[in-house]
C-alpha cells in the first residue's frame, strides 16, 4: 500500500517512472518510416527521388535519372561537350580556306551534315546538364564528322600547289614567313573544326579509360567489403 502511494505521489510531481515501466524502441519504426531498406550495404540514395540504389550505379531504377551529372562525376564533361559543339558549329559556318573567304564548311555535304549534328549535339549537352539525360550520340557523329571533313581537308590543303610553292628556305625571319603564309591556308572554321574535333577524341578517350578503371576498382571495394562482412558475420 505504500509503496503504490509512493508510485503515485512521484507520478504527480514529475518524476520518471522505473526503467521497468519505460517501454523499449527498436529502431523498427525508424526504419520503416525512412523508407524500408534505408542505409542498406552497399547503396546510396538517389539524389532526385531519394530512394536507395546500389552504390555503383549510374542511373536511379525508380526515377530514371542519370546520377554521374548530378553526383558531380560528369558535369565538366558535358559542359564540355557543349563547348566542343558550339566550336564546331561555328567553325562550319566560317571559312574553312584562307585564300578563298567563300570556302565554307556547309558548301559540302560533310559540312552540312557537320552543322546538324553540332547543332543537335548542344541542344543534347543542355538536356544533359539541366534535365539529367544521357544523350552523347549526336556529339560523337558530330566529332566524327570533325575529324573526317577537318583533316581531310587540311591534308588536300598541305598537298596543294599553293603550299608546295611557300619558300622555306633563307634565314629564320623568313622560315617565320613561310609558316605564316602556310598557316593561313587553312580558314578559322577548319583550324575550329580540327581542334575540338580532335580535343574531343582525346578528352573522350582518356575520360573512358579512366572512367572503367574506377568502376573497377569501385566494384573490387564492393567484393571485398561484402567478403568481410560475411566473414565477420560468420565469427
Amino acid at each position: 500500500m505504500d509503496d503504490q502511494t509512493g508510485d503515485g505521489a512521484a507520478a504527480e510531481a514529475g518524476s520518471p517512472l522505473p526503467e521497468a515501466a519505460v517501454p523499449e524502441t527498436t529502431g523498427v519504426g525508424d526504419d520503416a518510416g525512412a523508407g524500408g531498406d534505408s542505409g542498406g550495404f552497399g547503396t546510396k540514395e538517389c539524389v532526385f527521388c531519394g530512394e536507395w540504389i546500389p552504390s555503383f550505379a549510374d542511373r536511379c531504377s525508380h526515377c530514371a535519372g542519370f546520377l554521374p551529372i548530378a553526383e558531380g562525376r560528369a558535369f565538366g564533361q558535358h559542359f564540355f561537350f557543349f563547348v566542343c559543339c558550339l566550336a564546331i558549329f561555328l567553325g562550319a559556318l566560317l571559312p574553312w580556306e584562307g585564300a578563298w573567304w567563300d570556302s565554307y564548311g556547309t558548301r559540302s555535304i560533310g559540312g552540312a551534315f557537320l552543322l546538324v549534328f553540332a547543332g543537335y549535339g548542344m541542344v543534347a549537352a543542355f538536356f544533359n546538364i539541366f534535365h539529367r539525360q544521357m544523350i552523347i550520340w549526336p556529339v560523337l557523329l558530330a566529332a566524327l564528322d570533325g575529324a573526317y571533313a577537318g583533316w581531310k581537308r587540311v591534308f588536300q590543303l598541305m598537298g596543294s600547289e599553293v603550299a608546295k610553292s611557300i619558300d622555306w628556305a633563307g634565314d629564320l625571319p623568313q622560315k617565320k614567313r613561310a609558316l605564316g603564309e602556310f598557316c593561313h591556308l587553312f580558314g578559322p572554321g577548319l583550324w575550329l573544326v580540327v581542334v575540338f574535333s580532335t580535343l574531343f577524341w582525346l578528352v573522350f578517350v582518356v575520360g573512358v579509360v579512366q572512367g572503367g578503371r574506377k568502376a573497377g576498382a569501385r566494384k573490387e571495394l564492393e567484393k571485398a567489403a561484402r567478403a568481410a562482412k560475411r566473414k565477420g558475420g560468420s565469427i
